[in-house]
């Protein structure tokens, strides 16, 4: 009996269905059962062909992968890998897609080899890890009313997230309560080109603004910073944090462990750490060093983790003072964040300049 585990290839690209049919033949543990070159015949083959993974073309002519994951996982849901290109149009539906149910992407470039390769082989393994994600309703979102941005932040919460991080950052940044009388940054393990487009999603639905770091960023209160990806998002003092180059951590960058070893030594006991969905230990070896200092931790339960790994090594280390789910974590966030005092009213009154 074949047990290998059953993958269903979308790509409008002939070129693209051969290279990535090719990948995933030469592993032992997967093959290809069927192809698809539009998003309608993607949609049919998956519901003949019940795959335990699909890869699947952001842009297609006609029905287009957005359109066809929202089919999906409505009526035959499964783990899906988006493969998509480096344009700004390809980046904004690729978050929308992560949103949406999808668990992860790659990317397309000039170099359809070992590019390609590397990075198909390295998240094959991964999103299997993962179950398989219910079906996301996308709902339409007023952007929030906003207070104006208060004075430098007196604590600070750093959340760090993988695979599945999209969703759940969408959930937790849009529980957050619009006074908080801390500066937030995010570390999501994703390569450069995409934050940008992550940012504007996440700043749709969150109470706080919510940008893409840059070279330089003044850590305020209620203000939101997601870290670029490529590279390490570091506090360099109280109130401020720099976008720096450097070793990947734990194979990503930016890393959580990064950006914590930082913030602890300037925040000290007035940091919260959350770790949410993704594989690997990225931040636990960071919230060590938050508890020793009497920082607090959060971390996502196992039953709403999409992949419960980071999580997991922050619990079993016993790392952890509070395990959530994920509909719980905002709020206890914006609770512990208002002890860091200011203009603070739990509510929604916002930190303002003396």
């Amino acid at each position: 009996m074949d047990e290998r585990l059953r993958v269903l290839v979308v790509d409008d690209s002939a070129l693209f269905r051969h290279a990535i049919s090719r990948i995933i033949e030469s592993t032992p543990r997967f093959k290809v059962v069927a192809t698809a070159v539009n998003g309608q015949e993607a949609v049919a083959k998956a519901a003949e062909f019940r795959p335990d993974l699909i890869t699947l073309d952001v842009q297609m002519p006609g029905m287009d992968g957005l359109a066809a994951l929202t089919a999906i996982m409505e009526h035959s849901p499964t783990r899906v890998l988006m493969v998509s290109s480096l344009t700004t149009r390809g980046a904004r539906v690729t978050i929308q897609a992560l949103c949406l149910g999808a668990l992860d992407f790659v990317t397309k470039s000039g170099n359809q080899g070992s590019q390609l390769e590397t990075q198909l082989l390295a998240k094959l393994d991964a999103v299997m890890q993962a179950g398989v994600p219910g079906y996301r309703r996308a709902v339409p979102r007023d952007r929030p009313q906003r207070a104006p941005t208060g004075p430098p932040a007196s604590g600070l919460i750093v959340i760090g997230a993988s695979t599945g991080g999209p969703a759940a950052l969408d959930e937790v940044l849009g529980r957050l309560d619009p006074g908080l009388p801390a500066a937030v940054l995010v570390i999501q393990h994703m390569p450069p080109g995409f934050t940008a487009s992550l940012a504007d999603r996440l700043d749709g639905s969150c109470p706080l603004p919510v940008r893409e770091a840059g070279p330089s960023n003044q850590l305020r209160m209620g203000t939101v910073l997601l870290a670029a990806g490529g590279a390490h998002l570091v506090v360099t003092r109280r109130g401020e944090s720099a976008v720096v180059d450097g070793p990947s951590r734990h194979g990503v960058r930016p890393s959580v462990d990064v950006t914590l070893e930082s913030a602890v030594r300037h925040y000290g006991a007035r940091l919260i750490t959350v770790i949410l969905t993704g594989m690997g230990c990225d931040g636990t070896a960071g919230s060590r060093q938050v508890r020793e200092a009497g920082g607090r931790v959060i971390a996502q339960d196992e039953a709403t983790s999409t992949v419960y790994g980071m999580p997991a090594a922050v619990t079993r280390a016993g790392l952890a003072n509070l395990v959530l789910p994920i509909s719980q974590i905002g709020r206890a966030a914006s609770r512990m964040g208002g002890e860091f005092g200011g203009e603070y009213q739990t509510g929604g009154a916002a930190a303002r300049s003396r």
